[in-house]
């Protein structure tokens, strides 16, 4: 009887389409199953029926509902130690304190991650929570 693994699942919000298929890609080559969302609420429907391995989150979401999304997930039981990479296009340093105090993983700017860097880093997360890529 052959065993399979599950590949680890990855909850990507983006709102830019060409940054979010770029990651998208990069992490499919590093073995993960990713689900693209654009809105805060769209991730929350996502996370009902299967808890991400890890969650990637544009800081700068439409609904400037990122924050509240990372403080919801970290009161809940299943989602308490969730990898949360935060990715951000500007350096704001109220907005990184506010993330760190929130329990991010990590907090990244967009103009210094590549897709492959962002891929190691989830893998990196995924290591660190006991799973591989």
């Amino acid at each position: 009887m052959r065993m399979t693994t599950r590949k680890p699942y990855v909850l990507l919000l983006e709102e830019d389409a060409r940054l979010a298929e770029a990651y998208g890609r990069r992490l499919e080559m590093r073995h993960c199953r990713v689900k693209i969302v654009r809105t805060v609420a769209e991730a929350k429907r996502r996370m009902r029926p299967a808890v991400p391995d890890v969650l990637v989150l544009d800081a700068a979401t439409q609904d400037g509902q990122g924050m509240a999304l990372i403080q919801w997930l970290r009161s809940h039981p299943t989602t308490l130690t969730l990898p949360i990479l935060v990715l951000a296009a500007r350096t704001d340093r109220s907005l990184i304190r506010e993330a760190r105090v929130a329990g991010v993983t990590a907090y990244l700017m967009k103009t210094q991650v590549s897709p492959r860097v962002l891929a190691e880093r989830v893998v990196h997360s995924l290591v660190e929570k006991g799973r591989t890529a």
